[in-house]
């Protein structure tokens, strides 16, 4: 069982392992995604707008596990929206 972390928790990203992101369920089979890579600070990378609440469990090389909570938001851009589809972005 994790522990849950509030902000980035009592540890720094070099005790880190993995990062499990559970993200919005609207993403269907790639809700869930890991990242193991310290060099870009354990980032996944997604294509998206609006907000929603993201859940991370953090790793530590020492086998502890912290979950996270919080939400995120994602601005879009003017040029987003003329190369998507300015109705797509609309709420």
């Amino acid at each position: 069982m994790a522990e849950t972390a509030v902000g980035r928790g009592d540890f720094s990203l070099d005790e880190v392992s993995t990062v499990i992101y559970e993200l919005d369920p609207s993403f269907g089979d790639s809700r869930f995604q890991k990242s193991s890579t310290r060099r870009n600070d354990f980032e996944i990378r997604i294509w998206t707008y609006g907000w929603f609440i993201i859940k991370a469990t953090v790793i530590l090389k020492n086998g502890r596990a912290y979950d996270l909570r919080g939400k995120v938001e994602f601005p879009v851009s003017d040029q987003e929206k003329a190369k998507n589809g300015r109705e797509q972005f609309t709420w």
